[in-house]
């Protein structure tokens, strides 16, 4: 079983901010919104996971402590192996400030409103209804 993990960044505004996804060769989910994450490395436990790629999307740096359990999900895919889903939300300043270093850019609304773009991976759309409650 692999490990996603992922980060939703919110501001005190309640404004989340989502990954867009280019269209480059052998990506998943080419053209789709998605949390910032990715597989976990070997040895990496799913804060961890989550604290990394957050740095390496977003030069986000976050500690463990910021990370706020949001959903844990298990996704299977028939061109994948299934795959357990676990994804935090954490604060920031302002989710207009991010840049992201992978993708097209970063999409900015309130969970809500977000709910309503067609694009959001199912993984994706749990995750930000998980926010919607918060």
């Amino acid at each position: 079983m692999r490990l996603y993990a992922g980060v939703i960044p919110v501001d005190g505004r309640g404004l989340a901010a989502l990954q867009q996804r280019d269209h480059a060769p052998g990506i998943e989910n080419p053209g789709l919104v998605t949390v910032f994450g990715g597989l976990a490395e070997r040895g990496e436990d799913a804060v961890s996971a989550a604290l990394r790629e957050a740095s390496e999307e977003l030069g986000l740096r976050a500690s463990r402590a910021e990370l706020q359990p949001l959903l844990t999900h298990e996704k299977r895919q028939a061109a994948s192996a299934p795959t357990t889903c676990v994804i935090f939300r954490v604060s920031v300043p302002s989710v207009g400030a991010l840049r992201t270093t992978e993708g097209t850019g970063v999409l900015v609304g309130a969970p809500a409103e977000l709910l309503s773009d067609r694009r959001l991976t199912d993984t994706c759309r749990r995750a930000v209804d998980a926010l919607c409650g918060w």
